[in-house]
Order: C-alpha cells, then sequence, then structure tokens
C-alpha cells in the first residue's frame, strides 16, 4: 500500500513543554486517517507541523513519497495539494460563498493582457466558476451560494470551509475537528458527506475528531495520542479496546 504521508520522530517543545514528543506513524494513500486523543495530547501541534504553521524541532515529514515538508512553507503545502480545515470556520463575513470559492482558487489564475487578448482569462474564469459551483452542490451549498457568509449558521460555515478545500481539489485533506460547534443532526451528516468527498476527489483524509462515534465509524485506521506521543494505531475496533485508550483518552482502565 502506498503512503501519502510518513510523519517520523517529530518532536516540538514549547519552553519545557514537549508538545510532540517523537510522533512517527504513516498515512495510506486513499483512506481516512483518525487522529483521536485528549486535549493537549499535540494533535492540533502536529496539523500545525504538517501544514506548515509551525517547525519542528526534530523529525521528517515527507509527503507523496519525496518531498520534504519541513521548511516548506504553507502556500506551497497547497500547491502540493494539501488542505486544511481548521477548527474555527473562517470566512469573509460580507462575500458571497461562490465567491470565497472562487477566490481561494485564485493561484489557478493567471490572467493578463495577453491572455485576456486570446480569451483565455474569460475560459479560466468560467473554470473557476465550474468548480466553485461543484464545490457547493456536493457539499449541499447550492441554495445558498449568493448568500455572505454572515447569514449562515456555524454548520453551514463548516461545510462551506469543506466546499472551499474541495474546490481546489487537494490529494491530502487534514480536518480539524469537522464537528466542532454544530448540531448534532449536522454531524450525524457528516460520516457519509466526508466519505463522498475522500471518493470524489480520489484523496486522503487525516481528520482530528473528539466525537467517537462519529470518527469511529468514518475512519479505516486510528492513531492515537497522549501527552505529545502515539499511544497506538490500528483498525478502529483494535484502538477503542487498547487499555492505553481506554486509561488516557477514555478515562478508564480495560476491564482484567
Amino acid at each position: 500500500m502506498t503512503t501519502i504521508l510518513h510523519v517520523d520522530g517529530v518532536k516540538l517543545a514549547f519552553g519545557g513543554v514537549k508538545a510532540l514528543d517523537g510522533v512517527t506513524f504513516d498515512v495510506p494513500a486513499g483512506e481516512i486517517v483518525g487522529l483521536i486523543g485528549p486535549n493537549g495530547a499535540g494533535k492540533t501541534t502536529l496539523f500545525d507541523c504538517i501544514s506548515g504553521y509551525q517547525r519542528p524541532d526534530e523529525g521528517s515529514i515527507t509527503y507523496d513519497g519525496n518531498v520534504e515538508l519541513v521548511g516548506l512553507p504553507p502556500h506551497e503545502r497547497v500547491t502540493h495539494g494539501i488542505g486544511r480545515l481548521f477548527q474555527q470556520a473562517r470566512m469573509f463575513p460580507s462575500v458571497s460563498i461562490r465567491d470565497v470559492l472562487k477566490t481561494v482558487q485564485h493561484r489557478r489564475m493567471k490572467a493578463g493582457l495577453f491572455r485576456s487578448v486570446l480569451g483565455l482569462a474569460r475560459a479560466e474564469e468560467r473554470e473557476v466558476t465550474a468548480r466553485a459551483d461543484e464545490a457547493l452542490e456536493l457539499v449541499g451549498l447550492t441554495a445558498h451560494a449568493d448568500k455572505p457568509a454572515m447569514e449562515l449558521s456555524t454548520g453551514m460555515l463548516r461545510l462551506c470551509e469543506l466546499a472551499a478545500i474541495v474546490a481546489v481539489r487537494p490529494r491530502l485533506l487534514l480536518l480539524d475537528e469537522p464537528s466542532s460547534g454544530i448540531a448534532q443532526k449536522e454531524t450525524e451528516a457528516l460520516l457519509p458527506l466526508l466519505k463522498r468527498l475522500r471518493d470524489h476527489l480520489d484523496a486522503t483524509v487525516l481528520v482530528i475528531e473528539h466525537d467517537m462515534p462519529l470518527v469511529m465509524g468514518l475512519a479505516d485506521r486510528i492513531v492515537a495520542m497522549a501527552q505529545g506521543k502515539v499511544l497506538t494505531e490500528g483498525t478502529p475496533a483494535v484502538v477503542q479496546r487498547h487499555p492505553d485508550v481506554l486509561a488516557s483518552y477514555l478515562g478508564t482502565r480495560a476491564a482484567r
């Protein structure tokens, strides 16, 4: 099986606090991998290292076999096909969501005088609009395409952020608590939606999630962390029975 992301011995400390302490695991291409652990386990810090917002003190993060991500700025990681959803929805409040989805594709637009004369700029604009509309349809927001973000519920904003990621067609999606702040009914709808997006993009998903029924039903594999280290990894059925996971994440001990 091909590995799309290899995290090897990643360490990062803030002062005397070890946020990441030798984290190592692989993300197989095409799978959905869940990253779980209690608050303070280092999950979001690891995402920051993968997406370029933090630089590890030690270790390597290799993407697609030979691309070393450590030291690569965030915008270059996007061009390599890495997209990230943050914990909190972040949208331009007065801009329509269709225009937001067109804006995130701006790196594809190469319009200048020469291209305008040839009509290429208009062709690119049509393509960008088509991608935005396709993404809105995939997440079920077509009817709200012309609404500004300020008029959307928290759940709709999360869907809009997912649509923005879909519009740039990443190969690796980093989803940081996609169910954060949304209603239970919306959370239940996330599972089939995220699987549908993975299949549509032919992408790989690494997802941080505290909603156990959601992540256990969604993920092909689980990586469990605590105190900056990997406790265990494996299928959801294996991980949720692991005594260290029960102790560190669920606060209980496995029956002996």
